[in-house]
């Protein structure tokens, strides 16, 4: 078999668009010999370099694939190096405003403990986790392409062409951080602290789907074609193009999902499929496996994206436990009534939290007291 036509086959095996004839041919040529499995093996290293980062600001794609090529097979078979060359055109980037280097890809989703960050973090399909701090950069992906300003917002601009297998992304955001994400079809998704977005770097034609474990608010782009589906734990929320709040926290017994406008299909694990409506809110106990709609008002459930907190007549517990991921501190109840204590409040994010716990002791219903990293409450006697 001629060597340049079995290196085009495994070549397309790599780019994800082999037919199923291509692929019976590569299996029996690698089962021939060990040599012809060993040459195999060299392409696709060549294949997994692509994936690694390179500290530098620019980069010369041909120069880089000559070295990698002098280093294999290429050395006695140069004619397959031009096709490769057209496949590392596809799939490698060089940035001149960043300085990261790879090729957009599935792989295993990578597991970061939330607790262990302190800055929203991106962490693209090779698994490489990218800081976002003040500093703006353009990341170039095979199906579209990153940017960031210095604001606290990416957005994901799709090429004309999404034939390229499609690579998975997560934005994690610790506490005390909140953060912007625009998807690549128009999508705006506001993270709050302590939360993680799965997602596609584009979509399929049939639908879009992204997993959330935490706080987010969507407004989602309308595609009659494309339903847009938020999996979290115990729930798929499904909607063509609407604005909602979905809060999913692990530690929470419940998920509440608050409809602002359009309308929402939700099902729940093992449950019946629900539509809300507007001023809406859908909550779904995890462990009762039991749901309920009432009206609300929304304004109380997305303040947060515009710099609030609002609560009205709400458990002490509940304004802790979302002012403590915030915040980044602990919280302990000198017994558990206290936490079944009922406030209402409107309060900035960005009050400090001295002043926060002054504005709590003044109702004289509690006792806050910050030791060390952790908020005592106690009953006032």
């Amino acid at each position: 078999m001629h060597s340049t036509y079995i290196h085009q086959i495994i070549l397309s095996v790599l780019a994800g668009d082999a037919t199923p004839r291509e692929h019976e041919v590569l299996s029996e040529w690698l089962a021939q010999s060990a040599d012809n499995q060993k040459e195999y093996n060299d392409i696709v290293k060549i294949d997994q370099i692509t994936q690694r980062s390179i500290k530098s600001t620019t980069f010369d794609v041909n120069k880089a694939w000559e070295r990698v090529a002098s280093q294999t097979i290429a050395k006695q078979q140069r004619q397959w190096v031009m096709p490769l060359l057209r496949y590392a055109a596809i799939l490698v980037v060089a940035l001149t405003t960043g300085i990261y280097f790879y090729m957009g890809s599935d792989v295993e989703k990578k597991t970061i403990d939330i607790t262990k960050i302190n800055q929203p973090t991106l962490v693209l399909a090779n698994g490489e986790e990218v800081v976002l701090d003040d500093k703006a950069f353009s990341i170039e992906q095979a199906s579209s392409t990153i940017n960031k300003t210095t604001e606290n917002k990416i957005k994901y601009e799709a090429k004309a062409e999404n034939k390229v297998k499609k690579s998975i992304n997560q934005l994690i955001i610790p506490r005390g951080k909140d953060y912007q994400l625009e998807l690549s079809d128009g999508t705006k998704i506001w993270l709050n602290a302590e939360s993680e977005l799965t997602y596609p770097s584009h979509f399929d034609k049939d639908q879009r789907v992204v997993t959330l474990k935490g706080e987010a608010f969507f407004e989602v782009a309308k595609d009659i074609n494309r339903p847009f589906i938020v999996e979290v734990d115990g729930v798929e929320v499904e909607v063509l193009g609407t604005s909602f709040n979905i809060a999913a926290y692990a530690n929470d017994a419940s998920i509440a999902t608050t409809l602002v406008t359009g309308s929402v299909q939700l099902t729940p694990d093992k449950g019946a499929t629900e539509i809300i409506k507007p001023n809406e809110q859908y909550t779904y106990n995890k462990i009762k496996k039991e749901s309920h709609t009432k009206i609300v008002d929304t304004g109380l459930y997305t303040s947060w994206i515009n710099g609030y907190y609002t609560f009205k007549d709400v458990t002490l517990n509940e304004i802790i436990t979302k002012l403590a991921r915030w915040h980044n501190i602990e919280y302990q109840f000198e017994n558990n009534q206290l936490k079944e204590t009922r406030f209402s409040l409107s309060i900035q994010k960005e009050t400090s939290l001295t002043n926060l716990v002054d504005i709590l002791n003044f109702t004289n219903e509690v006792n806050l007291e910050i030791i060390k990293n952790t908020i005592h409450i106690k009953q006032i006697n």
